[in-house]
Order: structure tokens, then sequence, then C-alpha cells
């Protein structure tokens, strides 16, 4: 069947939905060095419509869908030393896109949001390198810089002579 949609559509117009999974990633770029840690997770906070209830006016509540929890996911960097408590958050994510908060808009955050963005769903190809955070084969902690993630050790146990 031949119609105007299929007719004006070609590879470059439409983007596969893209998810973002859960998750620490370190982007990096090549040229500079200069890397930036991002981590997406779901928060799971009280629903703030029907206050955790589940539902509103006797009817399920349709922002948690009954469950009384608020499961908007969020983008988080990296703003401290600690690799497990130092992020910052900054805005929602879906399989749209990054929305950073009002509060945010109009400073460092939206770039980072867009460059982000870009990079995980493949639109930055090979400007930006994309690594994501595991752990430290010696003492477990995680790793998110991008010398101990290729190495597998981070700095403290690697001056040890691991």
């Amino acid at each position: 069947m031949d119609t105007n949609k299929d007719k004006n559509m070609n590879a470059t117009d439409t983007t596969p939905a893209t998810i973002v999974p859960n998750g620490t990633f370190t982007l990096t770029n090549p040229v500079s060095g200069g890397y930036r840690t991002f981590r997406v997770r779901t928060w799971n906070k009280e629903c703030r419509f029907c206050n955790g209830k589940g539902e509103t006016a006797g009817r399920t509540c349709n922002k948690c869908d009954g469950t009384g929890k608020d499961r908007a996911r969020v983008i988080e960097l990296l703003a401290g030393p600690s690799n497990e408590s130092d992020y910052q958050g900054f805005g929602f994510i879906d399989d749209r896109g990054v929305r950073v908060w009002a509060r945010l808009k109009g400073t460092q955050f939206d770039a980072l949001a867009r460059c982000f963005w870009s990079a995980m769903t493949g639109r930055m190809q090979g400007s930006i390198e994309i690594q994501e955070a595991r752990s430290c084969l010696r003492c477990n902690r995680k790793l998110t810089t991008p010398e101990s993630i290729a190495r597998g050790i981070g700095p403290e146990c690697a001056s040890k002579g691991w």
C-alpha cells in the first residue's frame, strides 16, 4: 500500500524510539580529553497527584497507574568526589529526550542534556566516547573516570600495585 506518509519517509526523516537504560555513563571528548559522568535512574517517590494512595476521587490515579509511586526517570551529573552519592539532578529523561528542569534552563545543563542525548542516541558518532561505569576488580567501588574504566581498577587500588 502506497500512502503519502510512506512517500515522505526515508531513513533520515525518522528516529527510532530510543530508551536510555538506567545506569552510570561517562562521556569523553577524545580531542580534549575532558569527560562528564551522568547517572540515569528511576525515582520511586510517592506520587504527588494522589499522595501515594493510588487513586483520586475514587478512580485509579492515571499518573502512577494506581501504584501510588511516581516512577519518573531523572538524569544527574556527577558533581563531587563520591561516585555513589555526589550527583546533581537536572532533568527528566524518557524515550523522547531530556527535559531540563525549569529552574536550570539557560544554564550549562541545557548543553549537557543535548550532548548526552545526542551521544546516547548515536547522533554524535566518533566525536564522543561512551563508557558505562563498572566496578573495581579489587574493591568493587564504582569506576567513573575513563582511565579507571578502561583499566578495571581504580586509582587507589592501582597505587597499591594491583
